[in-house]
């Protein structure tokens, strides 16, 4: 695993690679803008991205912006001192896998970069009730069985035990058009963009998820 790290204070950085370091994760360069990150990728190659939002000359949504353009396997996440949900909302926008606050445990970095380096998706408690709160600020009182059918429930519930698109399939004897049709309704239902936040949704409510539909 390759970790290469942006943030514009150096000491940041140096903590950083004292702590990767004693996790035994690899850290293969380190800058302080995003210039220096797009200059190092030219000839480099990275796993996984520790970047920071808010630096000079080229900020962290510049960078997303660079990657996303250039359809870049990079995986990033984003570690940073802002928890506002519309920021939060547009890395996911952008590429993100994950959001951490600089303010959180050094745990929370660690397991991070460890479970997007695994295809994972990892947002700190922080910052999915941040973006949860604004997607759910109209509907707090409503539950998510309230306002999905009981097929779509059942969809939900299988992608949030981590069933893969053929085993629900399979489960629920649906065509795998059919189950994208439910999952599309699911994100129009919630009030949800995409894959991440509808996850984010089902599992800050997990257990009214599960909860029977009668």
């Amino acid at each position: 695993m390759k970790v290469f790290l942006v943030d514009d204070h150096p000491v940041v950085i140096e903590g950083y690679k004292v702590l990767l370091k004693a996790s035994g994760i690899t850290v293969v360069g380190s800058s302080t803008d995003g210039h220096g990150l797009i200059d190092w990728l030219e000839n480099n190659y990275c796993d996984v991205l520790l970047l920071d939002i808010s630096m000079p000359y080229f900020n962290g949504l510049d960078v997303l912006k660079y990657l996303q353009k250039k359809e870049s396997s990079v995986k990033t996440i984003m570690v940073t001192s802002y928890c506002e949900a519309a920021i939060i909302q547009k890395v996911i926008e952008l590429g993100a896998k994950g959001y951490v606050l600089k303010d959180e445990s050094a745990s929370c970095i660690v397991d991070a970069i460890k479970a997007v380096y695994n295809g994972k998706t990892y947002f700190s408690e922080l910052a999915r009730d941040a973006i949860i709160d604004m997607q759910l600020e109209t509907k707090e009182e409503v539950l998510i069985t309230d306002v999905l059918s009981k097929k779509e429930t059942e969809v939900l519930k299988l992608l949030v035990e981590g069933f893969n698109t053929d085993d629900i399939c399979s489960q629920m004897e649906i065509k795998p058009s059919t189950f994208r049709t439910y999952k599309e309704r699911i994100r129009k239902n919630l009030g949800v963009n995409g894959d991440i936040q509808m996850a984010l949704v089902a599992i800050k409510h997990k257990t009214r998820l599960f909860m029977s539909k009668k």
